[in-house]
Formats: structure tokens, sequence, C-alpha cells
């Protein structure tokens, strides 16, 4: 498991603070991911996965903001022209395929279930969903 690596690397690994961390947190550094360590020691395999915690231990939601507005660092972009206001979305060049991240922190693994996820959602507007529609097009064309 990445846990297990983490510990046999931990000599290599260096923890410092980061400012888009809760003040006792650390981020790792010295290795080609980022690993986050909380204020008790739990590990994080990246950004993502710290806000998903945070959100499940009822953080402050200006430390979650915060790390929420770092996600770039791991590909996540915000795309108001073309997504919903308040998503992300990442490209997995393996896979040819963007995910998105909903500002719930959901994934969504397709563009086509994107939509799907906006036209069933009451909270979007007919903007919106012409929007995604508008960007599926451009993303499919050659």
């Amino acid at each position: 498991t990445w846990t297990g690596e983490v510990k046999k690397s931990s000599p290599k690994i260096v923890w410092k603070k980061d400012d888009s961390l809760p003040s006792d947190w650390l981020l790792s550094s010295g290795l080609e991911n980022e690993i986050i360590k909380d204020s008790k020691g739990s590990l994080f395999e990246g950004r993502k996965e710290a806000i998903d915690h945070m959100i499940k231990e009822h953080c402050f939601p200006s430390d979650i903001f915060k790390l929420w507005n770092t996600l770039h660092i791991e590909g996540w972009i915000s795309d108001e022209e073309n997504i919903p206001t308040g998503w992300k979305r990442k490209y997995y060049s393996g896979k040819k395929q963007h995910h998105y991240l909903s500002p719930m922190m959901e994934v969504v693994k397709s563009s086509t279930n994107l939509l799907n996820v906006v036209q069933s959602g009451k909270e979007y507007t007919e903007e919106e969903i012409t929007k995604v529609q508008n960007w599926m097009k451009k993303e499919f064309e050659p």
C-alpha cells in the first residue's frame, strides 16, 4: 500500500508547514507525490483526499476553502466557461477523458455523467446545462 511505502521512505521525507494547510498540518517534500499529514498523524495521498477528510471531520470552512483553492496543483482546474460554477475538471491523458469534481467533492468520471448530474440536479440552470452540452461538443471534436 502507499502508506507502507511512505513508512519505508520516511527517512527521505521532509515534513514542512504549508500556507494552504491548517496550521498544525504538514506537507511532505522529497517524494514524487505530495503526502499530507494532519495533526493526529493521519496521512492523505494528496489535497483532494485531505479535503474529503476535512469535510467529514467538520473542519473550519475557511481551512477547507483555502486547501480547495490549491487543487490546481494536482491538476484540478476551474473552468466556469465550460462547466458549472464551483466545479473543477482534470484531464487524464491515459484515459483521454476528463474527470469532474463537484463543490461537494464528488468525482464524476465522464462528461456524459456530468451532463446527467447537471440535468437531474434542481440547483442547475438551463444556462449551465447548455454550457456542459457545448463543452461536450468541443471536447469530442477531432
